[in-house]
């Protein structure tokens, strides 16, 4: 099977990073788990020069350690100093480079960690994308801290948001991996309307790849 198909979701994914870039703005990518984020983040990133793709975890949600995070991602890891040391690393890294910075699982970070990048992009004009799930742009957009983030949702060009998987996603996923009987796409088209739908089709395809080649 093709390293790479070119699902109508994967491909929001990509032109929304690919803006960012070209144009040095702020995207913001959201929905829920496997719909083609990551998918899309690996290609653009084969595709184009200077993309740095920094991923956030529970342990990344302050802003010294989302600092430490993209200042690893651009090369720039073991850098001791608080964040207003890491931020002039950081942006003397990318200043002048047209790439990328894509803020993964964005939704961990802190409210203040989140202005932080933004203001990476103030310092730069680096494009920047942030990318999670539903949370990431929920906490721009509603409740009591929505006022601290002003500076940053005025400066988002880009918002994609990706609900579920559809048929073409699944169609175009199956026929790069030549299953044609009927009954079998049917099972897979169950399984891509549940949670984590493409991903999880794409570890039953795995699985079963694993399960035939063990049988000889």
């Amino acid at each position: 099977a093709p390293d790479y198909v070119a699902t109508p979701s994967a491909e929001k994914v990509i032109a929304a990073l690919r803006y960012a870039q070209l144009a040095g703005d702020i995207a913001v990518v959201y929905g829920g788990a496997g719909l083609g984020k990551s998918t899309g983040i690996r290609q653009h990133a084969l595709q184009a020069p200077n993309v740095w793709h920094a991923t956030m975890t529970p342990a990344s949600a302050s802003v010294v350690t989302c600092m430490e995070e993209i200042a690893e991602a651009v090369g720039a890891g073991g850098t001791v100093g608080g964040a207003a040391k890491l931020h002039r690393i950081i942006c003397r890294r990318v200043a002048n480079s047209g790439g990328l910075i894509v803020v993964d699982e964005a939704q961990h970070l802190s409210v203040a960690a989140l202005d932080q990048i933004r203001s990476i992009h103030d310092a730069t004009g680096i494009g920047i994308a942030l990318v999670g799930n539903e949370a990431v742009y929920a906490r721009m957009t509603g409740g009591n801290r929505a006022a601290f983030l002003d500076r940053l949702f005025s400066r988002i060009g880009k918002r994609v948001r990706l609900t579920r998987a559809s048929q073409a996603d699944v169609n175009l996923l199956l026929e790069a991996w030549g299953v044609t009987e009927k009954a079998c796409r049917g099972q897979l088209l169950e399984i891509a309307s549940k949670p984590g739908a493409l991903r999880q089709l794409t570890d039953v395809r795995r699985l079963a790849w694993l399960y035939c080649a063990a049988r000889g």
